[in-house]
């Protein structure tokens, strides 16, 4: 794609409109020359505290952030051979989990004003009676992973394959010791799909997955991890992947799977809620229509104020090629929503939108590439919306 063509593409993206909105100009953190749409991916948008925004994002070499300044978006810097999977800052520490390549997962703690982790872990390691986890399960690969905490402790879950677990932790002392590992659900089926979610709601842990068979199990511990109750709720719809946001009145879920509408049974992006701790679940409510096999586990759910914002890739002909990246927004507690219209004017495919909320404003970042079937660049884009 030649320079004409970008400046046009930018140009028509120029303060476009969408409902009720604007979106900024469309600004190029990165772009590689001939490099495939899977090979650059946003991981996390970030604003500091000193409001200085920055993106991170990977590749098949390693981990990177660029920073935005005055003349715009800084050289990338590497942060490592890693993938970010989740992170969490509280009492003035930031706690960042990555996934090591070529396997595990390892747990950063760092002060939020220095740069340089003061404690670095790979985990598993240990379970609660000082047994190595690796040598109980040689095989073991922490493939998904989550953070949560509250005013005494930080809790961690993990997820594993080969064999596939549910596994949970704690610090009490900002990340300096743990626990030791203790499983939620041990030796599941492999057509599990277990992707954790974590959090605490009223003084009680709360561990989420889903199943292929249209479950969804919740853990749940009112003693800080030593024992867990479990609940099992046959949903009416397959959840293929979720993401969730908890509150002390409810549990908001946003999953990728089949559901009934209008009679009929539709593959999408729906919400749902329940206010009952997970027992019962509202009726779905479309956000996005799409196909089997698109890029579930790679779609974005986040709350803002007064507003709930989701991000997903429609895929084009071919199931491994990104049509359009969506990023949709309800302003009335997920009862109906509104295309933001993230990407029209931008040309070629765009996917794989990663999303910040700082108050009413909404930063994505995602991938541009060339039109299906030819070859061209593949840039990391941001743009933001103002109401």
């Amino acid at each position: 794609m030649g320079f004409a063509s970008v400046l046009m593409g930018v140009v028509a993206c120029l303060g476009q409109e969408s409902p009720s909105g604007r979106w900024s100009a469309p600004e190029v953190v990165h772009q590689e020359a001939q490099g495939r749409w899977t090979e650059v991916y946003p991981m996390k948008v970030r604003r500091g505290s000193s409001r200085e925004l920055s993106v991170l994002w990977a590749q098949h070499n390693g981990s990177f952030t660029s920073v935005r300044g005055r003349d715009g978006w800084s050289t990338p810097a590497l942060v490592g051979p890693m993938a970010l999977v989740d992170s969490l800052v509280t009492n003035g520490r930031e706690y960042v989990l990555k996934r090591e390549v070529p396997g595990g997962m390892r747990l950063e703690v760092k002060k939020s004003e220095n740069p340089e982790p003061e404690i670095s872990v790979v985990i598993p390691e240990k379970d609660r009676e000082g047994a190595d986890l690796r040598k109980r399960y040689p095989e073991v690969f922490p493939a998904f992973g989550a953070l949560a905490s509250d005013e005494a402790n930080v809790y961690l879950v993990l997820g594993t394959t080969r064999p596939v677990h549910v596994i949970f932790n704690r610090s009490s002392d900002g990340g300096e010791t743990w626990r030791g590992f203790s499983f939620i659900a041990e030796n599941l089926s492999p057509e599990e799909a277990v992707a954790p979610a974590l959090f605490v709601e009223h003084r009680k842990i709360h561990v989420l997955y889903a199943t292929r068979d249209g479950h969804i199990r919740q853990a749940v511990s009112a003693d800080e991890g030593k024992s867990w109750s479990n609940v099992m709720t046959q949903l009416d719809f397959e959840c293929w992947g979720f993401k969730v946001i908890a509150s002390e009145r409810l549990i908001r879920l946003c999953f990728f799977g089949l559901a009934d509408r209008d009679a009929r049974k539709l593959v999408g992006y729906w919400y749902c809620e329940s206010a009952d701790g997970g027992k019962s679940w509202s009726e779905p409510v479309l956000i996005g229509k799409t196909r089997r096999g698109d890029l579930q586990v790679l779609f974005e759910f986040v709350a803002g104020e007064s507003m709930l914002v989701a991000g997903y890739t429609v895929r084009g002909r071919s199931e491994s090629y990104p049509k359009e990246a969506k990023v949709v927004i309800s302003r009335d507690g997920g009862k109906t929503w509104k295309d933001l219209k993230l990407a029209e004017g931008i040309e070629g495919g765009t996917g794989l939108p990663k999303v910040s909320v700082d108050g009413t404003k909404i930063g994505v970042a995602f991938v541009q590439v060339a039109e299906e079937g030819r070859s061209g660049e593949t840039k990391l884009l941001f743009r933001e919306y103002a109401p």
